[in-house]
Formats: structure tokens, sequence, C-alpha cells
């Protein structure tokens, strides 16, 4: 069982939720229909630009909810 597997047992998905700090790995999406609110030190934008030069799949980052 993957990480994120093991995490996601423990959620219900008819339920609301907090992420803190996902950057361009988020466990629990809004894409895939969660309803969570997503706390981060920088808005998507920030992020995407943060990563991109990384090569990282920036496709991956969510909308940030609440900035730190």
């Amino acid at each position: 069982m993957t990480r994120e597997e093991i995490i996601l047992k423990h959620i219900k998905r008819n339920g609301r939720g907090l992420e803190i700090g996902l950057d361009c790995a988020p466990i629990a999406p809004k894409k895939r229909g969660l309803r969570v609110h997503v706390l981060d030190h920088c808005d998507k934008n920030a992020l995407i630009e943060k990563y991109r030069p990384h090569g990282i799949n920036v496709d991956n980052i969510d909308w940030v909810s609440q900035r730190l």
C-alpha cells in the first residue's frame, strides 16, 4: 500500500478537509472531487513558478485557499 493510499483510506470523501503545505504533490487534490481547504506559504501561481524550472509536473499544483 502506498503512502497516499494509507492516508486516503482514513478520509471521508464527502467530508471537508485541510491540507497544509502540499506544494507540488497534494495528497487530496480538489480535481479528484475532494472538498479540501489548502494552506500553503504562497499562492498557486507562485508555486508554479517555484517548481517549473526544476522539471516538476506543475499540473498537480492545487489552488491555494489561504496563504500562511
